[in-house]
């Protein structure tokens, strides 16, 4: 069995309160990327490397925030968020690499993490 929604925390209390091995994958969307790595968002991976469960992410690129768009969570990307973007691009920039790359590379970087998940506008 599978569960997969936005939020961390519900995430992480569905698979505490059921049986291990009743899950065998997780789907985290928005929870586990360059500006949003939570608290809740890693406890989450730790739980499913602990049990086995394969993770699969989304909203790795933050809605669009990380290549280049002005959305966050699909509204208008917030003063902070906008800050910490450029600060990653600067970082990126310093080091010559892409920042969809290294959004990429940090999803995959967790050892529970099977899939990501990338929504695209077009193939370009």
């Amino acid at each position: 069995m599978s569960i997969g929604m936005n939020d961390a925390g519900v995430i992480l209390k569905m698979i505490r309160r059921a049986k291990k091995g009743t899950f065998d994958s997780v789907m985290m969307a928005g929870c586990w990327n360059l500006l949003d790595a939570s608290r809740e968002g890693l406890e989450v991976l730790h739980v499913c490397e602990e049990q086995e469960i394969k993770v699969h992410l989304a909203g790795v690129f933050a809605s669009g925030l990380l290549v280049g768009h002005d959305k966050y969570k699909y509204a208008k990307a917030p003063a902070d968020k906008i800050e910490s973007t450029r600060r990653w691009s600067e970082l990126c920039h310093k080091y010559e690499l892409p920042l969809p790359a290294v959004a990429l590379a940090f999803a995959l970087l967790p050892s529970a993490v099977a899939k990501v998940a990338v929504g695209v506008r077009r193939p370009a």
